[in-house]
């Protein structure tokens, strides 16, 4: 009886340590399938094993293995699409579901550490809070002196100026 208790015991010390994930994608690592085909819907085709997913504050971000570009979505529009049923929900919660991973996310261009990102958080809050237009893509192509955000409008066309933030 002992030693079956033993082995019991190993066994599962073993399985907590093969099913644990690092912090900064466990959270993440469920959406692994709808980004993948998010970044590879446009020209962008890759092995789903070279897709690096990272937590970064609210985001979940993800890229093809040693690429500076990112495509990042808040965790809470990834958790309302993949757990989307279309009962009791409200009209704008309808129009964010079938904007999807690709309508929602938001290309992070140029970034060596997406966990930049995470000092940013306020600025970017801030920006769609504030904008009636929506995010289309941040480039870091000037950090850290400035970051430049592109914006679309409500119906997805990209507008001529963006917004620029200098530190």
């Amino acid at each position: 009886m002992g030693i079956s208790m033993v082995k019991y015991l190993v066994i599962s010390i073993c399985m907590i340590i093969l099913y644990s994930c690092n912090s900064d994608v466990c959270e993440c690592e469920k959406y692994r399938d709808q980004m993948y085909e998010a970044i590879t819907i446009s020209s962008k085709n890759f092995d789903i094993d070279d897709l690096e997913i990272k937590d970064v504050g609210k985001y979940c971000c993800a890229r093809q293995k040693n690429n500076n570009d990112w495509l990042c979505i808040l965790r809470s529009d990834a958790e309302m699409i993949v757990n989307y049923d279309g009962k009791n929900v409200t009209p704008e919660e309808t129009s964010r579901y079938y904007s999807g991973f690709v309508g929602l996310s938001i290309d992070i261009y140029n970034i060596e550490d997406i966990n930049v990102l995470s000092e940013y958080q306020g600025v970017i809050d801030s920006v769609r809070n504030l904008s009636t237009n929506n995010i289309n893509a941040i480039f870091f192509d000037q950090y850290p002196k400035s970051i430049y955000f592109e914006m679309k409008d409500k119906n997805n066309s990209l507008l001529k100026e963006g917004i620029v933030i200098t530190k």
